[in-house]
């Protein structure tokens, strides 16, 4: 086991919206972790950023970290499939992390790309955790959202959204 190149430095959530659905084929005690992965649907905003003001009251542990630190938010939500709930819960939640990478990399791409897949992970797994506690104390049960993959995520190919 070794110290992840990557550390979470902050988490918080931007968004919890969570409410369980009037459709009586949810009415079981059992959780309701979806088994057929084919008929979920999960809508996902995301957004990046650099964030070396994070350091403003401090000194990074390492020289050179506050320029390798970055904001990114991570939203998902509950779609439906042609109108049909596939979930117990209509959702809606959004949290921002910010990471760092601890060790200098020279091609500013792969910095980049690596502390984006990095933070959605981290952001997704807090999403999933919260979902997963809030919903164990529901009128439907817990219900635990199927593990995602950000592997493929490139913080190049998000849509402008400065307004610029």
């Amino acid at each position: 086991m070794n110290i992840s190149p990557i550390q979470l430095l902050d988490s918080t959530f931007l968004k919890i919206d969570v409410e369980h659905s009037d459709s009586v084929e949810f009415a079981s005690n059992t959780p309701h972790n979806p088994t057929k992965w084919d008929q979920v649907s999960i809508g996902a905003y995301k957004n990046f950023s650099n964030a070396a003001e994070f350091w403003k009251n401090s000194k990074p542990p390492v020289e050179g970290m506050e320029n390798r630190t970055f904001a990114i938010q991570l939203g998902i939500k509950s779609d439906t499939i042609d109108g049909v709930e596939w979930s117990p819960y209509s959702f809606e939640i959004a949290v921002g992390v910010i990471v760092s990478v601890t060790n200098p990399i020279d091609d500013e791409t792969k910095l980049k790309k690596m502390a984006f897949q990095y933070g959605l992970q981290f952001a997704f797994g807090a999403i999933r955790e919260l979902m997963s506690s809030l919903t164990s104390r529901m009128q439907w049960g817990q219900m635990l959202l199927p593990a995602m993959s950000f592997m493929d995520e490139n913080p190049d190919e998000l849509e402008d959204t400065t307004g610029e």
